[in-house]
């Protein structure tokens, strides 16, 4: 860019000092003229000499300078890439000899060492939780997927590893009350919607519908206080 500008370089000078004649001696218009026709010729002529020389100058540099001659610039890079190379070295020389005096001053602490026999025994924890791991996402140790087919009983929310089990459950007394709590609340739900057994909807209700209904409920709640079921039963 430097070179470019310069190269196109013109001068802003007037060169009024180059004038061979002066105005203020011309006897009439006429030579006046002639005077400063002659005078703009020599001051172009000093002009275009100076803006030469200008640019010769620049074109000499430009020449000298190992920036614009491809084959200096390419001597120049290599040399150039050759010191950041050896730079680089050296940088990676001292760099190495700290860490290995880092290395010889290093002294192991006590939390750092890890003992054989620790280290067996945490491989044993974590490979008995990876297979505990296995079987809760359907795999045993014969990578043979465990039966998942369970029998749930959606009024006392609990689930039931086999068919027998299930029927036993369904034929206890909890069950039992249960579900007859779940019906009662049912009808209630029924009677204060206004919806009789049939299906339609009752207009005709009093408060003692109602209060039956508060009746009942204080009355179940004293199923809450279930006990637990039986072993054989599979809590989700």
């Amino acid at each position: 860019m430097f070179y470019k500008v310069w190269s196109g370089f013109q001068t802003v000078k007037t060169f009024a000092w180059c004038d061979e004649y002066r105005y203020s001696a011309a006897p009439d218009r006429r030579t006046r003229r002639l005077m400063e026709k002659e005078n703009k010729k020599a001051r172009e002529q000093a002009r275009k000499e100076y803006n030469e020389a200008v640019r010769k100058l620049i074109s000499f540099i430009k020449k000298k300078d190992p920036r614009t001659d491809p084959a200096i610039q390419k001597k120049y890079e290599q040399e150039k890439l050759k010191k950041q190379q050896a730079e680089l070295k050296e940088q990676a020389k001292r760099e190495k000899k700290e860490r290995q005096r880092q290395r010889e001053q290093f002294e192991e602490q006590e939390w750092q060492s890890v003992d054989p026999d620790e280290l067996a025994e945490i491989e044993a924890q974590l490979h008995k939780i990876y297979e505990e791991e296995k079987i809760l996402n359907g795999e045993n140790s014969g990578d043979e997927s465990i039966n998942e087919d369970f029998y749930e009983c959606i009024i006392c929310d609990k689930m039931f590893k086999s068919e027998k089990q299930f029927k036993a459950h369904e034929n206890s007394k909890k069950h039992a009350k249960l579900l007859k709590k779940m019906q009662w609340e049912m009808r209630m739900e029924g009677i204060e919607l206004g919806i009789d057994e049939s299906g339609y909807v009752n207009e005709e209700i009093d408060d003692s519908d109602f209060d039956e209904f508060d009746d009942a409920v204080e009355d179940l709640e004293d199923l809450e206080d279930l006990e637990d079921l039986d072993d054989d039963e599979l809590d989700v």
